[in-house]
């Protein structure tokens, strides 16, 4: 007989147990849903645009090396007064630009006058390690995407928000590198 009324309790129960599931799981996915919110908002304004127009390049490769070192010199400068006001970590020894997306050749648009952009990977390094018999050597730092406009002596850069190698995993990625500094296709 008591076993027939723990019975008749649990299917007296069982929809208020479920509902309360259900009611769980929906706050849940509410939580993670307002959580990638604030952060794609928080990448957004990590990774906004800066643009500068510089005075006009001197004309060929001299100039458009000279507007490369003119981003490199506004990247360096972001980079410390983000680490100055905490919002990176420093110190800032430097920056380092190379062609985005790597060649074989090693050879930029600031190295020729045929294409009118350039885009580029820049780090502002925060440590180096030199090689030696166990290391190869490196750098680590803060990476920011650079796009130059060689015609009329522009460029845009961004900081770039990184992650973990698991969050690429997922098949929704979040906000990405704005095209104005060399990011998407």
């Amino acid at each position: 007989m008591a076993a027939v009324a723990l019975i008749g309790v649990g299917i007296a129960i069982a929809p208020d147990i479920r509902e309360s599931k259900a009611e769980r799981e929906q706050a849940e996915r509410e939580e993670r849903r307002q959580a990638r919110a604030e952060r794609e908002a928080r990448i957004r304004r990590e990774q906004r645009p800066v643009t500068m127009k510089v005075r006009p390049a001197r004309s060929g490769v001299a100039g458009r090396r000279a507007l490369l070192a003119d981003a490199a010199d506004s990247v360096l400068a972001d980079a410390r007064r983000r680490a100055a006001a905490g919002r990176l970590a420093g110190p800032i020894r430097g920056v380092e630009c190379e062609t985005f997306p790597r060649t074989l050749s090693d050879v930029g648009a600031e190295d020729s006058t045929e294409e009118r952009f350039g885009r580029y990977f820049c780090l502002a390094i925060t440590a180096e390690f030199h090689r030696s018999e166990v290391s190869v050597g490196g750098k680590i730092g803060h990476p920011y995407r650079v796009r130059i406009d060689f015609a009329d002596s522009s460029y845009a850069f961004c900081k770039v928000v990184g992650r973990p190698g698991e969050a690429l995993l997922k098949r929704r990625i979040g906000p990405t590198v704005p095209r104005v500094c060399g990011g998407g296709p």
